[in-house]
C-alpha cells in the first residue's frame, strides 16, 4: 500500500489514541509508543516519533483552553491586576478581582517551573523509553497504582477540604514535580497531577481543572521545543499529516472529556478503573510485545 495514505492514516488513528489516552489518566506517551511498535511489526512502516508524540498532544491542549477559556481568562485578569496595582501584596483568598485567589496565577507559574525543570532533566530518558516501548509497558502499573491511591483516598476521606485558590505554594511544587516525572512514557500526566491534586485534598472537579490548566504551559513549551529542530524545512509530507493527527487528536480529546466532566461520572470507581486498567495492561503489552519481537 502507498506509504504516503499509510502515513495519513496512522496519524489519524494515532492522533485519535493520542487524545483519548491522554484525558482518560491511562498515559497517552504510553499507548502512543506500544501502539507505533505494534504499527511497525505489521506494517514495516515508522511513523510516530517522539517529537510528533509532542505535536500531537497540541489538538489536547487545543480542547482544553476551549474547555477552560474562563478560568485561563481570570488567571490572567488576576495576575496582570495584581502586577499592576498591587505587586508588593499579591496573596489573598478569592476576590470579585481574583475569583480563583491572588496568589494562584503565581504559585502555578512555580508549578510549570518545576516541571520545566524535572522535564528537561528526563528528556533524555523520555526519548529511550519511547523507542523502546517494552519499558513504556513497565511504566504502566506505576500510573495504576497512583490512580488507585487515588481512588483509595477519595474513598477514605470524609470530604473534600480544598479549592484550588485553598492550596500553598508546596502543593504546587508537589503537583507540578509529579507531571514532570509523567514526561517519561507510561506515566500518565493527568494521572499523576490528578493524584497530587487528590492527595491535597481538591476536589475531584478542582484537582480536575488544575491538571488541565498546568497541562497546557508545559505541552505548549515542549511543543515549540520540539519544533525548534524537528521541522526546519515544512513539506507536506511532514505537516500536513501531522495536522491531520492533531486535529484528530483534539477529537480524541473532546470525546474524553464529555466523559470524565459528566456530573455523573462516580470518580473514585472510574480512578479504580483506570487504575485496574493500567495494572493489567502494563504486564499484557509487556509481554505481547517480547513475544511479537526482537
Amino acid at each position: 500500500m502507498n506509504d504516503h495514505f499509510m502515513l495519513w492514516v496512522s496519524q489519524l488513528i494515532f492522533g485519535l489514541v493520542q487524545g483519548l489516552t491522554e484525558v482518560f489518566p491511562i498515559s497517552s506517551s504510553a499507548h502512543t509508543a506500544i501502539g507505533q511498535a505494534l504499527w511497525e511489526a505489521f506494517s514495516g512502516q515508522s511513523t510516530v516519533t517522539f517529537s510528533t508524540s509532542v505535536f500531537l498532544h497540541l489538538g489536547t491542549s487545543l480542547v482544553i483552553v476551549f474547555v477552560c477559556q474562563r478560568d485561563l481568562f481570570l488567571l490572567c485578569r488576576s495576575a496582570t491586576h495584581t502586577v499592576l496595582h498591587h505587586p508588593l501584596r499579591w496573596k489573598g483568598g478569592p476576590t470579585k478581582e481574583h475569583p480563583l485567589g491572588q496568589q494562584t496565577p503565581f504559585y502555578m507559574s512555580l508549578g510549570v517551573l518545576i516541571t520545566g525543570v524535572i522535564g528537561l532533566v528526563l528528556k533524555r530518558a523520555a526519548v529511550d523509553v519511547f523507542s523502546r516501548p517494552h519499558w513504556a509497558a513497565v511504566f504502566l502499573p506505576i500510573s495504576g497504582l497512583c490512580l488507585l491511591t487515588a481512588s483509595w483516598h477519595i474513598r477514605s476521606r470524609s470530604k473534600a477540604i480544598r479549592g484550588i485558590a485553598d492550596l500553598e505554594w508546596w502543593h504546587y511544587v508537589v503537583i507540578g514535580a509529579a507531571q514532570g516525572l509523567a514526561v517519561i512514557p507510561g506515566l500518565s500526566r493527568f494521572g499523576l497531577t490528578l493524584t497530587a491534586g487528590l492527595l491535597c485534598d481538591l476536589a475531584w472537579y478542582q484537582a480536575l481543572r488544575l491538571s488541565f490548566l498546568l497541562s497546557l504551559p508545559t505541552v505548549l513549551a515542549g511543543a515549540g521545543l520540539e519544533l525548534s529542530y524537528a521541522y526546519r524545512v515544512p513539506t507536506s509530507e511532514t505537516v500536513l499529516p501531522t495536522i491531520l493527527g492533531v486535529a484528530s487528536a483534539a477529537l480524541g480529546a473532546w470525546m474524553a472529556i464529555q466523559v470524565i466532566r459528566r456530573e455523573d461520572l462516580h470518580a473514585q470507581r472510574a480512578l479504580a478503573h483506570f487504575g485496574a486498567y493500567c495494572l493489567a495492561a502494563g504486564p499484557f503489552y509487556f509481554l505481547f510485545l517480547h513475544y511479537l519481537g526482537p
